[in-house]
């Protein structure tokens, strides 16, 4: 004999799971937009969406040539350090974070 399982709670509707079969369990999850911003303590850093990976990159004019990479970050709580300000070299900048799902 087999003890049929009970149906499970998944997300917010009750969906039967059933032994021998894959369950496909598709959670809930929403990423607050990332923003890069400025601490004179801290440099340049971003917030967002704790556990969440950024590729952070720059470019030295806003509308001509390639976004280049400069670092990865998987964000913790608060202000996620990029830079330290101000700069010490190189040209004036450009960034932007892109989320790496």
């Amino acid at each position: 004999d087999c003890i049929k399982p009970r149906p499970q709670r998944v997300g917010l509707e009750w969906e039967p799971l059933t032994l021998g079969q894959t369950t496909i369990i598709k959670p809930n999850y929403s990423v607050v937009p990332p923003q890069i911003k400025l601490s004179s303590a801290q440099g340049l850093g971003l917030t967002g969406t704790t556990g969440t990976a950024y590729r952070i990159e720059f470019r030295t004019n806003l509308t001509l040539g390639q976004w280049l990479p400069l670092k990865t970050n998987t964000l913790g709580p608060g202000l996620n350090a990029i830079i330290p300000w101000p700069p010490t070299n190189g040209p004036a900048a450009f960034y932007r974070a892109l989320w790496l799902p």
